[in-house]
């Protein structure tokens, strides 16, 4: 009974602590907006899922303390085990980077974003 108990002890607290992280924009975000110029793709869709970007104009919605969330200007597509997938998502920017090298989808009925590294692999504009 203990190890149930404690076992939803730390479910919930994990539970509120990602939940609790993502808020509307309280701060200046570093741009006003980030232009993705060509689609990229992200994972295989069999092993991982496959993540199809768009270009286009990513508008700051979100931030937490670790920094700040772009929503794509379209729904972000993709598939997981070759089942089709349409999602939120965009780019996330660190606070101390000056180009973003991850991107959040948004999967669950939650909306808790999951950031994945991407690298260098975005082709972005910024603006000066």
């Amino acid at each position: 009974m203990k190890a149930v108990r404690l076992f939803l002890t730390l479910l919930i607290a994990l539970l509120v602590a990602s939940c609790s992280s993502i808020r509307p924009l309280s701060s200046k975000p570093p741009y006003s907006s980030i232009k993705v110029n060509k689609p990229f793709t992200w994972g295989d869709g069999v092993i991982l899922i496959k993540v199809e970007m768009p270009s286009g104009e990513y508008k700051p919605l979100y931030e937490d303390d670790k920094g700040y969330y772009y929503q794509a200007p379209q729904k972000i597509t993709g598939r997981d085990s070759f089942w089709p997938l349409l999602m939120d998502g965009g780019l996330f920017l660190k606070r101390n980077l000056a180009k973003p090298d991850q991107i959040y989808i948004i999967r669950n009925q939650y909306g808790i974003p999951t950031r994945i590294n991407i690298g260098d692999r975005a082709d972005v504009s910024l603006p000066r």
